[in-house]
């Protein structure tokens, strides 16, 4: 049988026996006859879908494995390009039955690895992480399998779990920037520095282009209170996206630290070019504002905040802190009630004063 494969994702190699009968099984000549038609016109239907495919025409691809699956049932690589297929279409749940159907009949490690993937499209990370777990029982060296499964660890937070899948996967890949760049994240939340900022640098030096990596690494500078290098990461992120808001927004923030007030204004005003109602960039260029004495500017930010946040109790408090430079002390009052309403316990010190 000239069985193809599709995707490269999940290229696998099928073996048949040929003529699927149990050995020794006495078959009439007429009915083996129309078997071996069968069996053959379901083979020419299956590479006919991988044509199709290669074409752009999954639709197409679907009919043509339909009919293979109706003339044989038990068609494995059939079972798994159709699954395949309805993956990429997000047709999830069609997916996960042929593939489960597929991995029945034969075990194979990139059946189990698409399943996987299927099973963390429809959220059942559990699953997902058993399926990957088989993959790698059935191929050791699948990278990829050791890469998501490393996530699936990172999302239930064991994080020295998934460095060491990420680890595993870059040593089987070499240069695997995005596992770097996870590593990074789960070395981050391990509050090791020093690994995650050397993982970030990995990944960059290896796709110079992956901007998130720089907004890691900047944040890294950040926490280490190093903040002309996370301005520089920053500015190197978005220079690659200029639409990132991570790296405005974080590069504002870490000039405001550096005490460059007008900078931090310029990247939160960035930042609300691309999303107008950004909480985070509102509050923040409110408080870069009046950092610059613009007090009345402060409060026009604040206030839009609180029109999209009406709970919001730090912008409430800052507004109050504001109101009062303005000299208007009852409503400053009235903001600073607001606050420790909301539960902001730093608000109550300042209530203090409108007692006096």
């Amino acid at each position: 049988m000239n069985i193809k494969a599709i995707y490269l994702l999940f290229t696998a190699i099928f073996i048949f026996n040929n003529d699927g009968m149990c050995q020794g099984e006495a078959i009439p000549a007429g009915i083996a006859d129309t078997l071996q038609d069968g069996e053959q016109r379901a083979e020419r239907l299956y590479n006919q879908s991988i044509d199709f495919i290669q074409r752009g025409l999954p639709d197409s691809a679907l009919r043509a494995l339909n009919e293979a699956l109706s003339i044989r049932p038990d068609f494995a690589p059939a079972l798994y390009n159709r699954g395949v297929i309805e993956f990429r279409i997000q047709k999830y749940k069609p997916a996960l039955d042929d593939l489960t159907k597929s991995i029945s009949i034969q075990h194979d490690g990139q059946a189990f690895y698409a399943r996987a993937q299927t099973r963390m499209a429809l959220n059942d990370l559990h699953g997902a992480g058993e399926d990957f777990t088989k993959a790698i029982e059935n191929r050791p060296d699948y990278p990829e399998a050791h890469y998501y499964r490393g996530g699936i660890y990172f999302i239930q937070a064991f994080y020295p779990q998934a460095i060491a899948d990420y680890t595993e996967a870059i040593r089987l890949k070499g240069d695997y920037a995005y596992a770097y760049h996870d590593q990074g994240c789960a070395h981050m939340k391990l509050g090791d520095l020093s690994q995650a900022q050397d993982d970030f640098l990995s990944a960059v030096r290896i796709n110079p282009s992956l901007y998130v990596s720089f907004d890691k690494l900047g944040e890294v500078k950040m926490m280490q209170g190093d903040y002309d290098g996370a301005v520089k990461a920053f500015t190197t992120a978005s220079g690659i996206n200029p639409d990132d808001l991570a790296s405005h927004d974080l590069c504002g923030i870490a000039r405001i630290y550096m005490g460059d007030y007008q900078g931090a204004i310029d990247e939160f005003d960035k930042v609300l070019k691309i999303n107008p109602g950004h909480i985070q960039a509102l509050n923040n260029r409110g408080n870069a504002k009046y950092k610059m004495n613009d007090y009345a500017g402060a409060v026009e930010d604040y206030n839009v905040l609180l029109r999209a946040q009406p709970e919001n109790g730090t912008a409430y408090l800052n507004r109050g802190i504001a109101r009062e430079m303005l000299r208007d002390n009852q409503g400053a009052c009235d903001d600073w009630q607001k606050a420790a309403t909301y539960g902001i316990e730093a608000a109550k010190s300042y209530l203090t004063d409108c007692k006096n």
